[in-house]
């Protein structure tokens, strides 16, 4: 019989895996710089501020929010209060607004005081705007009515086809209030002088570049994305990379590797990596000799520095469980081996210090079974990838248990159940989730296709409870 005496605990493993990833950090990945249209899902590696002084602001100067008139409120109220006293049945209704001239998006604002160019106190002016229009200059105008407003109170726009804007007469009823400042967008109003516009490790998205292309900032530092190399075992596996093979074509005992495809593609989801980051290594003959020869060639005998090395199966303590004893063979610390969780307890984790061959490789050995792959990946090589690339520790998406029994477990592990989000109506946040009934076993694969997060179960808990709210993870990731 097998001892696990030395069994640790799921957050003790997780502490040594950030721990080395953060060392590898410190010492070995590298910092590139790329141009902002390929930045997109990397990790910022340094913080990005807006430059200081007005050309730092968004927006940079006083502009319209919408196409229409710009005006002076206090006048317009005047005139309007004027027309209000003195209007009778058949008075005059609409105050009479004349046009300076047309400013539209791309311009530079004009200037205009009271004391210039042929305006008289009491003549009601404006300018014409367009939408993102510079404000004219000169503290006058403060306002803008929009073109629809004047529309909808019988706007009458009094111009000859051969008279120049600068002649254009608005007119507009003394019942429409205009609150001053109204549609006007201010300097600075979105982003202040110096802010900052990006964190050190953030996850770079579409509103980000949009940010940082509204400064003209077109290039962002980001961490080397980490490479990583995938080994299958298992005398039964037949490849489904290389041919094009079919049901009928397997020999007895065989099936097809589902593993390597699921861990690839896995790994693409959480929009961490590119496809050209993830290489799935030929495994042909199932033997130690040829593991060992596979990861000296292909891993640390390559020109292509691979950052972290995923094995599945052969890690328990079977016969042909040879994957601990090679690991160590080729000189890898192991950090642990079996864990305290379910699925993925024969889990190991080994490493290979810097200045050993290529250095700063870390190794998972993954459980073979299909289950026990997902809860493993998600769990152990993702945080261990996120802290490699600067991103914060992800937290758990809380959800009301939707299930027709409660669900018990061994007390002492920590246990995640595949499972899928639905919408509820019996609960304040309308967020359930349903633990996936008949496919929880470590060599079963249906839950991974039907189901999008997995219920965590802690070490403490022996039960659970029809709605309680529980601890969930998403399959792809946070915010995936």
């Amino acid at each position: 019989m097998h001892s696990h005496d030395n069994m640790i605990s799921y957050n003790v493993a997780v502490d040594k895996i950030t721990a080395f990833a953060e060392e590898v950090v410190s010492t070995s990945l590298a910092i590139e710089e790329l141009p902002l249209l390929k930045a997109l899902d990397r990790v910022a590696a340094k913080d990005v501020r807006g430059p200081e002084g007005p050309e730092g602001t968004l927006p940079r100067w006083d502009n319209s929010a919408m196409d229409g008139i710009c005006v002076n409120a206090r006048h317009i109220a005047s005139a309007q209060a004027k027309l209000a006293a003195a209007a009778g049945e058949d008075g005059e209704s609409e105050v009479k607004i004349r046009s300076l001239g047309r400013v539209v998006a791309g311009d530079a604002p004009p200037t205009f005081t009271p004391n210039m160019w042929d305006y008289e106190d009491g003549d009601i002016v404006c300018y014409e705007i367009m939408t993102g229009a510079p404000v004219p200059k000169g503290n006058f105008f403060d306002s803008v009515i929009k073109i629809e407003d004047l529309g909808r109170t019988r706007l009458v726009r009094q111009i000859e086809e051969d008279v120049e804007p600068e002649q254009s007469i608005f007119t507009l009823p003394f019942t429409t209030h205009i609150l001053q400042g109204q549609h006007i967008r201010r300097a600075g109003e979105d982003i202040p002088a110096g802010y900052l516009l990006l964190s050190k490790g953030t996850l770079i998205t579409p509103g980000h570049i949009a940010l940082l292309a509204s400064f003209g900032i077109l290039r962002v530092s980001v961490p080397r994305r980490p490479r990583i190399a995938i080994i299958t075992t298992g005398k039964e596996l037949t490849s489904t990379t290389s041919a094009t093979p079919t049901t009928s074509s397997l020999a007895a005992g065989r099936i097809f590797d589902t593993n390597g495809p699921y861990l690839f593609s896995t790994l693409l989801s959480t929009h961490l990596l590119s496809a050209s980051d993830i290489t799935l290594l030929p495994s042909r003959n199932d033997s130690p000799e040829h593991f060992e020869e596979l990861v000296l060639t292909h891993v640390l005998g390559s020109e292509t520095k691979y950052d972290v090395v995923i094995s599945t199966g052969a890690v328990s303590m079977g016969v042909h469980d040879f994957v601990p004893a090679a690991v160590r063979r080729l000189g890898f610390d192991v950090g642990f081996h079996h864990l305290g969780i379910k699925p993925g307890h024969p889990a190991l984790f080994a490493t290979l210090p810097k200045g050993e061959r290529q250095g700063g490789v870390a190794f998972f050995a993954l459980p073979g079974n299909p289950g026990a792959v997902g809860a493993t990946e998600r769990f152990l090589v993702r945080p261990y990838l996120r802290t490699l690339l600067g991103l914060p520790r992800e937290g758990p998406t809380f959800a009301t248990l939707l299930q027709p029994s409660h669900i018990c477990k061994k007390v002492g592990t920590r246990n995640w159940l595949k499972a899928r989000f639905v919408r509820s109506t019996s609960n304040d946040e309308g967020l359930g989730v349903e633990v996936l009934d008949k496919m929880q076993g470590s060599g079963m694969m249906r839950g991974l296709a039907e189901g999008d997060c997995y219920v965590e179960l802690l070490e403490g808990a022996e039960s659970v409870q029809s709605g309680q709210r529980v601890r969930c993870w998403r399959f792809g990731g946070e915010g995936v």
